[in-house]
């Protein structure tokens, strides 16, 4: 009884993310009880080091700040690491990761639906007020089930990449003669095509350049394995999403290279990247302490931003990279990468290893190295990691491909 509710409570941690912060934590704390209440040796994630230096180089940072118990929040997200235990010690084969990953594409699409009609009434809003929407939307665009957009995104980034990677490598893996193979319609393509147009059309809308640039890097590694002719065609695919897209959408494509002053956050992310550079500068070895970069940012302002800082927020600094350094220390940031490697390097041995063709594995493998690709792109630009839900999406999907490691 109690292997089942730890399995069930366990799917639920990794799939609720794009549903409801509050609810996937509570799953999770169930998974864990459960899982402790059998009394058996639980089996750790197999970057169990890294991820455990990375804990005490956390506590170590906080410790050596000004205010230790100002990183309370950082610490509690400790729990939310431990998904990768729920599900190394739970998620058993390949076919229940498939279910998983589909899950959290079916959940995606139900919040994609409901940013639709945020859009629409975001759009009648600003018409009945007679307001510019363009200037009314960018301060507060489409959320879906989440409570901010850049959390949205994300996550919708991460199932888009999922569907794409399931009809490239996966979708033949579905056998009705298999026992384990998942009751698939008839003709696949038929749900698969419109579920890919919303998500894709619920990213769009949301504007978030960041996760646009990781998805772009991720789409091109999919492809690239998938049908390496077919790159040929993302061009044209990418200039007709771009004609058929809203004026407002087109601007914001735009603003990457030509930012409409303060309108977009080009200026205030170089400003926030200078400020985490100054700031590494200064503490390399253990940062300013967890929570203190908000604190402190306008100390370390380099002189040629001191006049006047451009518009924005300043309580993180907008890239996980210098975020990390910034906070815990350069030593931090490593071990972290270090965890991502590992994971990246273990399904990348497990993908050549299996015998060519589709298969649930290896839609698995390359749905985890394009988001994990996606993520720490986008992270150049955007603290991704920083949201709760995000990071806990992240983790679950990551360690889910251990189940499917094992397999193969």
């Amino acid at each position: 009884m109690l292997e089942k509710v730890a399995f069930w409570a366990t799917c639920g941690a990794v799939v609720m993310p794009v549903v409801s912060i509050a609810a996937c934590q509570i799953l999770l704390g169930v998974a864990l009880a459960a899982l402790f209440l059998q009394r058996r040796k639980l089996d750790l994630p197999v970057y169990w080091v890294p991820l455990a230096l990375f804990f005490a180089g956390t506590v170590i940072a906080a410790l050596a700040s000004e205010a230790p118990l100002a990183a309370m929040p950082q610490f509690k997200k400790f729990f939310v690491f431990t998904v990768v235990l729920c599900v190394a010690n739970t998620i058993r084969t390949a076919s229940q990761v498939r279910n998983i990953l589909l899950a959290i594409v079916g959940a995606s699409a139900l919040s994609s639906i409901w940013s639709l009609v945020q859009y629409w009434r975001k759009w009648d809003a600003a018409d009945e007020q007679g307001l510019d929407f363009k200037l009314s939307y960018i301060a507060s665009r489409i959320t879906g089930f989440m409570s901010h957009w850049m959390t949205f995104s994300g996550e919708i980034m991460i199932a888009l990449l999922v569907l794409v990677a399931f009809a490239m490598f996966g979708i033949l893996a579905a056998d009705p003669k298999k026992e384990d193979s998942a009751p698939f319609p008839r003709h696949p393509f038929l749900y698969i095509v419109p579920i890919g147009l919303l998500l894709a059309t619920a990213l769009v809308l949301a504007q978030t350049r960041a996760m646009w640039i990781g998805c772009a890097f991720a789409l091109i590694y999919l492809v690239w394995h998938w049908n390496k002719r077919m790159l040929l065609a993302l061009p044209f695919l990418a200039s007709g999403v771009f004609f058929v897209s809203p004026e407002q959408v087109q601007e914001r494509v735009v603003s990457l290279v030509r930012p409409r002053g303060e309108l977009d956050s080009n200026a205030h992310r170089k400003a926030c990247w200078a400020i985490g550079w100054e700031i590494v500068k200064a503490h390399p070895l253990l940062g300013l302490g967890p929570e203190m970069v908000k604190r402190h940012y306008q100390e370390y302002v380099p002189q040629w931003l001191s006049k006047k800082l451009p518009e924005g927020y300043y309580q993180h600094l907008h890239n996980i990279y210098f975020q990390y350094a910034a906070e815990r220390g350069v030593p931090v940031l490593l071990l972290f990468l270090w965890m991502i490697g590992w994971i990246v390097r273990d399904c990348w041995r497990a993908l050549l290893s299996l015998a060519p063709g589709p298969s649930d594995e290896r839609f698995i493998f390359h749905s985890i190295l394009a988001i994990t690709m996606s993520v720490m792109i986008a992270g150049f630009v955007e603290n991704n990691l920083g949201d709760s839900e995000v990071l806990q999406l992240f983790l679950g999907v990551s360690q889910c491909g251990y189940a499917a490691i094992r397999k193969s």
